[in-house]
């Protein structure tokens, strides 16, 4: 005769399951920033000395931005906006980050960097996981690199779960929308 399982055994094996799962991801958490690090490598390699970059983004309430800059010896020489006029470099603050290329791997690398614990760096990968685990997690930005030079030319920033039941969220786009060398 067969016997049925019993809810401790369900309880048991539920509890392995979730360990086993649990200590998958701890193992595979290292290897998740390798395209950033292998992007980062393909830029240090082969970024120019002098380059045009024009970058668009949104702000927390969905307006647009845009601005290119010129970049020479990793600093930002020359801004000018949409219409081609100049803007002065002590009026940029925070948009100075969008504006080289090492500013915004720096940004994107404090994003990628692991969480403090295990359950809250679970809860970054999507929203779901996060409303399960109840971390207010904000998730992993989403990233797009150029293939030849290596840098972001599209990163997609997610504002915390949390966040969600406000009248706006903090989700911003980011976009290369060129890069040319320059001699």
């Amino acid at each position: 005769m067969r016997q049925r399982a019993t809810p401790l055994a369900y309880a048991v094996g539920g509890a392995l399951a979730l360990l086993a799962l649990a200590l998958l991801a701890a193992a595979a958490l290292p290897q998740l920033a390798l395209p950033y690090r292998l992007a980062q490598a393909r830029w240090q390699a082969r970024r120019p000395a002098h380059y045009r970059i024009t970058v668009s983004w949104n702000d927390p309430v969905g307006a647009q931005s845009q601005l290119s800059a010129e970049v020479r010896d990793g600093r930002i020489v020359a801004v000018a906006d949409r219409d081609g006029a100049l803007v002065p470099l002590a009026s940029l603050g925070a948009d100075a980050a969008m504006l080289s290329v090492d500013r915004l791997f720096e940004a994107l690398g404090r994003r990628l960097a692991p969480a403090p614990g295990l359950l809250q760096e679970l809860a970054r990968y999507h929203p779901l996981i996060d409303r399960w685990l109840q971390q207010c997690a904000t998730r992993r930005p989403d990233v797009q690199y150029d293939p030849a030079y290596g840098y972001p030319a599209l990163i997609r920033y997610y504002s915390s779960s949390c966040e969600g039941r406000l009248a706006f969220r903090t989700d911003t786009r980011v976009r290369v929308l060129e890069f040319r060398p320059l001699p």
